[in-house]
């Protein structure tokens, strides 16, 4: 069984799920050019190994989230809608979703871009973390010199 990490962000607690492998395919399209922007903020991610928290390593993801940012608005929506689909918020003792995809809007009122950027980002980490681990690994690959 997968790890669903929990994050709590403004006094609510979340949890993390996975995007059905279609849907991280078109994720992983749609945010393939913003990978060398994403690049030195999940290296940080993963050298800190949990001996950075999160919240510490936030701002080296601002370079992606002005990247995201960038984004024509029906990408942009479409990468955070399906990020957000996969998060639930543990609400009166049951896990509620925070995306409700028919209407492509916040389930919760009191969430806001503080909470919905480092959920996006966490999700994307958890769901293509291996996807982009192999861009980078191919991308450094293709720059080191020949011996």
């Amino acid at each position: 069984m997968t790890n669903h990490p929990e994050i709590t962000l403004a006094g609510q607690t979340y949890r993390l799920g996975k995007m059905p492998a279609m849907q991280q395919f078109h994720v992983s399209r749609k945010i393939a050019a913003l990978v060398p922007a994403l690049a030195p903020a999940f290296i940080a991610f993963k050298a800190a190994d949990g001996a950075q928290s999160f919240e510490e390593l936030l701002p080296r993801f601002q370079p992606f989230a002005d990247a995201l940012a960038a984004m024509d608005d029906k990408a942009a929506n479409d990468v955070v809608g399906a990020c957000l689909g996969a998060v639930t918020r543990l609400q009166g003792g049951v896990w509620a979703p925070v995306w409700i995809p028919s209407a492509q809007t916040l389930a919760f009122d009191d969430m806001d871009v503080s909470q919905v950027m480092p959920l996006v980002i966490r999700s994307i980490a958890f769901n293509l973390g291996p996807f982009i681990q192999g861009l980078l690994i191919g991308q450094l690959a293709t720059q080191q010199p020949a011996t």
